[in-house]
């Protein structure tokens, strides 16, 4: 008798835990189930692979339907991996996603450094500036507006899309230099801002390591985006952890301080107790992490009219961030803007 009872309990607990499964997958808000679609929808391809030169290639994937014919908005990506590590296809996904709502999509292959072969981190930026002017180039032929050109980077891709914005230096020789490598929006995932003494790549100090990286020690002065501030920097939100053994949190608000005093708009985003590769993508998964990310980037480019709003979206975008303010002399923190529909990350 009290086997059957307790059979019966169980069945009774499994049932309940497939209908809260149930309930759960039903409750996804439509950006979730969205964007698990076309990242779940195969490997993705880009429309067609650009060999620029040498080394380094383009990689479009075309609008689905353009945001503005004629004169789309763009958005170029560099990927991480410490200037010596990844490649392109690990952006796809978010390309892919990108196209699907009407922006005009590159993502970029660049000469990896490598103390073997000669190869300095320079070299990758290099190559970033030569991809990014040739983008502008091709303007007309891929429908884009030169000077609507977003750039998104994670960790030392990170660092490559805040040099355009801010490093002179370091130049191909085949470049024209009368054509811009400046961005105009950055979207910055866990990026290298500070290559100054005890930064990434100058010795920096890692708790429970030596330091033993100094591979830029000898040029870190034309190669530290944050000592290399202007005022014309453009539009950017930065999402990082707090407890990033690589990012340190004082050059991100001293980059967001600079962009304030320009005139110009600034997010941080702070995962907390969060360390570093919170952009990591593995095929087939989207982490919690990427969904706060990708609803971030989603919803900073529809502020700045480069596409949609995200569709309606819940706390699987909120839950694991909290929004970082930056001091000015002026004043005390971020003033934020009103909330846009569906938004749930910007607080009224």
């Amino acid at each position: 008798m009290m086997q059957n009872i307790r059979a019966g309990f169980w069945c009774l607990f499994a049932a309940l835990l497939v209908t809260l499964g149930a309930a759960e997958v039903r409750a996804a808000s439509e950006f979730e189930t969205k964007i698990r679609a076309s990242y779940d929808a195969g490997q993705p391809a880009p429309t067609k692979i650009f060999k620029i030169r040498d080394r380094v290639e383009v990689h479009y994937f075309a609008p689905a339907k353009p945001h503005k014919p004629g004169m789309n908005p763009a958005l170029l990506y560099i990927h991480g991996g410490g200037w010596r590590g990844g490649n392109p296809t690990g952006t796809y996904r978010w390309c892919r996603y990108l196209a699907e709502h009407g922006v005009s999509v590159f993502t970029i292959r660049y000469q990896l450094a490598s103390e073997k072969q000669g190869i300095k981190p320079t070299r990758c930026l290099m190559d970033a500036k030569t991809a990014m002017r040739w983008v502008r180039t091709k303007s007309k032929t891929f429908g884009i507006d030169p000077m609507r050109i977003a750039v998104a980077g994670n960790s030392a891709g990170g660092h490559l899309a805040t040099a355009l914005a801010t490093v002179k230096s370091y130049n191909d020789p085949g470049d024209d230099l009368e054509v811009s490598c400046h961005p105009n929006l950055l979207l910055l995932a866990s990026p290298v801002m500070d290559n100054g003494p005890g930064g990434y790549g100058n010795g920096q100090e890692i708790p429970g390591r030596a330091p033993s990286d100094f591979r830029v020690k000898d040029f870190w002065r034309d190669f530290s985006p944050i000592h290399n501030l202007n005022k014309d920097l453009p539009d950017s939100i930065v999402l990082m952890g707090n407890k990033d053994p690589l990012i340190r949190m004082a050059p991100v608000e001293a980059f967001g301080r600079a962009i304030k005093a320009s005139g110009k708009d600034f997010e941080w985003w702070v995962f907390p107790n969060k360390g570093h590769g919170l952009f990591s993508q593995r095929k087939s998964y989207l982490t919690p992490e990427l969904m706060h990310i990708y609803y971030a980037f989603h919803a900073f480019l529809a502020k700045h009219k480069y596409m949609s709003e995200p569709l309606p979206a819940g706390k699987e975008v909120s839950t694991l961030v909290k929004r970082q303010t930056v001091a000015t002399t002026e004043e005390s923190g971020l003033t934020l803007p009103s909330k846009p529909k569906n938004n749930p990350l910007i607080t009224p």
